[in-house]
């Protein structure tokens, strides 16, 4: 299994405040010790990831949030035995994302 960090992701981590990315980057190491390629897509639900209805024209494939963090949320795309963190998104903006149609978050 692997986690892989797309250049958003990175950019993103790189912007927050060394406490959240200490937050950020114990959260994924428990996301890889945890999944240890033993982990089916169909089954995260058990282990705090969430499918959402965020376009999968992001990646291209389905989408799934954990908390990364009480104020951040992390974004994930899943093929096989990969685990591409997306994004890693505030709260607000989560939320805010949701509700829009999907041609404005595209747009």
């Amino acid at each position: 299994m692997q986690v892989l960090i797309q250049r958003r992701a990175e950019i993103a981590l790189r912007s927050l405040q060394k406490t959240e990315q200490n937050e950020i980057k114990r959260t994924l190491n428990k996301i890889k010790r945890t999944l240890n390629g033993l982990l089916h897509p169909d089954n995260l639900e058990r282990y705090g990831f969430r499918k959402n209805p965020l376009s999968p024209n992001f990646s291209g494939k389905p989408l799934y949030t954990c908390e990364g963090s009480p104020d951040l949320q992390l974004v994930f795309s899943v093929d096989s035995d990969t685990y591409t963190l997306e994004d890693i998104i505030d709260r607000d903006r989560f939320i805010q994302l949701q509700q829009q149609p999907m041609a404005a978050v595209l747009g």
